[in-house]
């Protein structure tokens, strides 16, 4: 075997596994669709995370209402009873600034199908802070709120996706 031809040999393998590599671990939010063709998202919570909580659940092929319609109560129900962050101290500097400190974001959903569970998700991120830079701290604090949101609602389709109400 000529080295051309085992190099390509080779190149084609590692192009077949790279292009392999991940997939497993993406979501089939076409499953949660399927299962609940339509839900009840009934206005709650914080505006943000309502909107992008009926988008991720417009992505997964699942229509959203925000009202059951009348007559129709069997229809599986969403709503954002409560929503948390907390901040715990860390890390403070010789000075007592602090330096380091723990958001904790935790959602509580109520989910009926006909009957009302409820679930509660939370997440957790550790974020450094400069004293010296107070606007970029915010703006750092505004983007990780993003982040747990979005891994809370990744949480929660997973969560609905798997179980059985």
């Amino acid at each position: 075997m000529s080295i051309k031809a085992f190099s390509t040999f080779l190149l084609a393998i590692g192009l077949l596994f790279a292009s392999g590599c991940g997939f497993h671990l993406r979501r089939n939010q076409v499953e949660l669709g399927n299962k609940y063709p339509i839900i009840v998202l009934q206005r709650s919570g914080s505006h943000t995370f309502y909107q992008a909580l009926r988008r991720a659940l417009l992505m997964a092929s699942t229509d959203v209402l925000t009202q059951s319609p009348e007559g129709d109560e069997m229809l599986p129900q969403l709503i954002i009873t409560s929503q948390l962050l907390t901040q715990q101290p860390l890390v403070y500097g010789p000075d007592s600034e602090l330096r380091r400190e723990r958001l904790k974001m935790s959602v509580t959903f109520s989910f009926s199908n006909p009957t009302p569970t409820q679930i509660v998700l939370y997440s957790v991120r550790d974020r450094q802070l400069n004293s010296n830079q107070y606007l970029g701290d915010n703006a750092e604090k505004s983007m990780i709120e993003q982040e747990m949101q979005a891994d809370i609602i990744g949480q929660l389709l997973q969560y609905l996706e798997s179980s059985r109400f």
